[in-house]
This record gives C-alpha cells, structure tokens and sequence, in this order.
C-alpha cells in the first residue's frame, strides 16, 4: 500500500509541476493576446483615419465628366487657335496680295 501511494504521490508532484507550467504558458499567452489586441486597436484607428483622409482626397478628384469636359475644351480651343492662325496667314497673305 505505501508503494501505491508513493507513486501516486509521485505522479501528483509531475501532476503540479505540469500544471504549473500551463498556467506560467497560459499567463504569457493572455499578455500576447493583450498585445495584439492593443495593436489591433491602434490599427484600425490608423485605418478609419486613412479611410476618412483618402475619402476628403476622392471627392476633390475630377469625375469622368469632368475629364471628359476638359478634353472638349481642349479640342475647342484648339481648333479656335488653328482656324485664327489660319485666318490670320491668309488674311495677311490677301493684304500683301492687294496692297
């Protein structure tokens, strides 16, 4: 009977000592955990800034109306300077051709 009990004494001692290293992992886990959730935190609050920032910056953007606006213009202005030098050569050559 005292054999018995010493081996169950025995495993009782491996038992604890087991348990005690669960419980050492188990509090180095629950910091961890605590770690990456305040890194969690502070990047999500790094995102929604950059989401608001990059949202302020989208509607100051041209849409493709205007885009498309711009290129009209463009091609307006353009063909108004060609049809002036144009106009402006051959009115300059029917002044020298009459003078």
């Amino acid at each position: 009977m005292d054999a018995r009990v010493s081996v169950l004494e025995t495993h009782m001692e491996y038992v604890r000592a087991d348990l005690a290293e669960i419980k050492a992992e188990q509090k180095v886990t629950s910091a961890a955990i605590a770690s990456l959730a305040a890194a969690t935190e502070k990047l999500s609050a790094k995102v929604d800034a950059t989401e608001v920032r990059l949202s302020a910056q989208m509607a100051t953007l041209p849409t493709r109306s205007d885009l498309r606006n711009y290129y009209t213009q463009s091609l307006a202005i353009g063909f108004a300077f060609l049809v002036l030098v144009v106009g402006g050569i051959v009115g300059g050559l029917d002044w020298i051709k009459v003078h």
